[in-house]
């Protein structure tokens, strides 16, 4: 851009950042290295060209299990090949470079990158819980987390442990991700949430944040909300292996603190779609039933002297499937309709309450308003009434 000064944004203020891994190229980026500070000098005839390269790089969960198995030469192949290398003497100096970098490796300042966008992952309900024990190890081991998770870590771990496992049906999601996007002011309190913690999982990504998941911890004076992105889509053998075994399935997005009776700004704010997911659990028109736990996990939970996990699937509930008409609500005192009209879905704030001095928003559907026994209006627009029959979920196929 050349009409005005570039305005910079550091990078931990955002939830995703598009880099490569500093290896091969790749752009799934996993794990921040620190190693040997590597600068690279090019002399012309009429100029020197200095690159800077860092002792911080990018690595790619290919990479890095190559790094972690010291395999240096092969990771040196697999770079050269990603990249399309073909020159013997351009190889030996990404080879050398490589050396360089390893040779000063730091394990102990190996840090997750949070911020990378992952293809979305399909997650399988009966394979939650073991999913949340992977989490909680996670923050258990902060030293791997960016600065900003480390100080909930510990209390969000406990959380995880002691917390609802709630999935989100396909239906569900659509449903939670359109309504959010019109959400007003709300007021967080104990009464709207299902429990003081827990981990709930969209059946896809929600949000601008792309959000595939999210937790709640109950703390003194309120919760410590995280959203989540799911991580390990497109990977294969042993790197997709080390990734469930050290990271697991979910890599935080954001962390916020939100105080009891605190309101937040609506469709605006980071947790706006688990807001609106927990206002419509809320509401008759969500089902809640049980889901199956797979038998590996319950035999691993059973052999550790735990109790047995369970996990809540949320589904919208089962109407007939007839359209549904109301009385016109604008009151005697307006003409009459003729025909009747669909009303959009919409939030409207509903009393609650002590003595319903109290006020929340409230999902409603679209509807019909107008005399029962008038013409429907025309209209160009299809709707779609009741719910589609259930289908199982798809099986993540993960062994424990």
């Amino acid at each position: 851009m050349t009409d005005h000064q570039p305005d910079p944004v550091p990078t931990r203020n955002l939830d995703t950042v598009h880099r490569r891994c500093d290896f091969c190229g790749d752009p799934h980026p996993l794990w921040t290295l620190h190693g040997g500070d590597l600068t690279a000098i090019a002399h012309g005839a009429d100029t020197t060209l200095v690159n800077r390269y860092g002792e911080r790089w990018a690595a790619c969960a290919t990479c890095h299990t190559l790094i972690q198995d010291r395999r240096f030469d092969h990771l040196s192949r697999h770079a050269a090949s990603a990249l399309g290398i073909a020159s013997p003497r351009a190889f030996q100096h990404v080879a050398e470079f490589h050396r360089g970098f390893l040779e000063h490796l730091d394990p102990g300042r190996t840090i997750l990158l949070t911020t990378t966008a992952w293809p979305a992952t399909a997650i399988d309900p009966r394979t939650i819980p073991k999913i949340r024990d992977r989490l909680g190890r996670l923050y258990r081991n902060p030293h791997q987390l960016p600065p900003a998770f480390r100080p909930a870590a510990p209390a969000v771990a406990d959380g995880l442990d002691r917390g609802h496992l709630i999935w989100i049906d396909s239906e569900f999601t659509d449903l939670a991700d359109g309504a959010s996007a019109n959400l007003p002011e709300l007021t967080v309190s104990r009464d709207l949430l299902p429990a003081d913690d827990g981990l709930l999982v969209w059946s896809r990504p929600v949000g601008a944040q792309h959000a595939g998941a999210a937790s709640w911890t109950r703390t003194r004076t309120g919760w410590d909300i995280v959203c989540y992105r799911t991580i390990g889509e497109g990977l294969h053998g042993t790197p997709l292996q080390r990734v469930r075994e050290q990271v697991g399935w979910l890599l935080p997005m954001r962390v916020r603190s939100v105080t009891d009776n605190e309101t937040i700004g609506g469709a605006a704010e980071a947790p706006a779609t688990l807001a609106t997911t927990w206002l419509l659990i809320a509401q008759e028109l969500a089902e809640l039933r049980p889901s199956a736990v797979s038998k590996a996990i319950r035999g691993t939970y059973a052999r550790a002297g735990r109790a047995a996990p369970k996990v809540t699937i949320v589904s919208i509930r089962q109407r007939p499937a007839q359209s549904r008409s109301r009385a016109d609500t604008l009151g005697t005192s307006r003409r009459p309709l003729a025909e009747r009209v669909w009303v959009t879905p919409h939030w409207r704030n509903v009393a609650y309450g002590p003595r319903k001095t109290l006020r929340r928003p409230r999902w409603i559907d679209p509807f019909l308003r107008g005399p029962a026994d008038s013409p429907i209006k025309a209209s160009t627009t299809v709707r779609v009434l009741g719910s589609r029959p259930a289908q199982r979920p798809p099986d993540a196929g993960e062994k424990p």
